[in-house]
């Protein structure tokens, strides 16, 4: 037995919980900076309900964003393709899988520079997440209540061994986890992966996405609580931003770590998240998840096979209850 939430709020028993939906994206709070912010159209694919050119779609968008291997023509076509297609299409039967889309639906005219074509029907963003049940939504509950009583590294330590290393489930070991369909109101959201067509950059779309994505995960799936393992990618720049004189320091000391001994050690990556939350500088990873709501519990070494990040990720965790009291979803 499953339980989806109605338009009208009352719950229903259905054989299968169903996520399908298309409707406006919702922008929430976030600034309307974007000419094309009311021709957007939220959408998520729900294998009961599937048309196959919502899959195409889907990897025709990622890999001309990714650079995928072989381009796109090869990975859309032929056997490659049916591959491809088909082990997106099992994850999403067999897993709990859940794909979102932003796809444009104006009239054609030309973004970007240098200017090309966006058609009406495109695809613009994406968000790939899903539920799993590596930890429990008390676990996340009590993780976020020991913020005010545990210190940064702490944290770190409780999630993960003394030396940094698993225990903890890595972030491939979520992502590709084999847990059956999706089970309502159980377990955790865990956010995968975010793309916005490199074109819309810096026209606020993927907050919205992010929110609508965490309200599908609140609704029809009746999840308290998402996390994910935001990325740091500044952690391992070769560029230093000019003004961030502290958080420069660590990250030079991050590197050299890294370089040294294929690891950063806790109290450095922490020391450096603590330097974000406190305003000394920015990483996009994390910011990212911070303007949308999100609790920063700690740093996390080994997260991501990320060379950019050394390898490193920070722990959020949204409160969905929280945001929804907030009008944030």
């Amino acid at each position: 037995m499953t339980v989806t939430v109605g338009s009208s709020g009352a719950n229903e028993v259905n054989d299968t919980i169903k996520t399908r939906m298309v409707k406006p994206l919702s922008l929430g709070h976030a600034p309307v900076k974007s000419p094309i912010s009311d021709k957007l159209q939220f959408e998520v694919i729900d294998p009961h309900d599937l048309r196959e050119s919502q899959i195409y779609d889907f990897i025709k968008f990622r890999n001309s964003q990714e650079g995928g291997v072989g381009g796109v023509e090869r990975q859309l076509h032929g056997r490659e393709g049916e591959s491809i297609f088909h082990s997106l299409l099992m994850r999403m039967t067999n897993g709990p899988i859940r794909l979102a889309l932003v796809r444009y639906i104006g009239d054609d005219m030309l973004v970007g520079e240098p200017a090309t074509l966006l058609k009406t029907g495109d695809v613009v963003a994406s968000n790939e997440s899903r539920q799993t049940h590596k930890y429990s939504p008390e676990y996340m509950r009590s993780l976020i209540a020991a913020q005010t009583s545990k210190t940064m590294d702490e944290l770190t330590l409780q999630f993960t061994n003394p030396d940094g290393t698993p225990p903890f489930s890595t972030f491939a070991s979520i992502r590709d986890s084999v847990d059956g369909p999706l089970k309502p109101n159980g377990g955790l959201g865990f956010l995968i992966l975010a793309l916005v067509d490199r074109r819309l950059r810096g026209q606020s779309l993927s907050t919205p996405l992010l929110t609508n994505v965490l309200a599908m995960h609140h609704d029809s799936i009746g999840h308290d609580y998402v996390f994910a393992y935001g990325r740091l990618p500044e952690l391992g720049g070769e560029r230093l931003p000019s003004g961030e004189d502290e958080l420069n320091a660590l990250r030079t000391e991050a590197r050299q770590q890294f370089e040294q001994t294929g690891k950063v050690e806790i109290q450095t990556l922490n020391r450096y998240v603590q330097g974000l939350l406190d305003g000394n500088g920015r990483d996009w990873g994390l910011g990212f998840h911070r303007k949308a709501g999100a609790h920063a519990i700690c740093g996390i070494p080994y997260s991501y096979d990320d060379p950019a990040s050394l390898n490193c990720g920070a722990l959020v965790i949204y409160d969905l209850k929280e945001l929804r009291r907030q009008a944030r979803i």
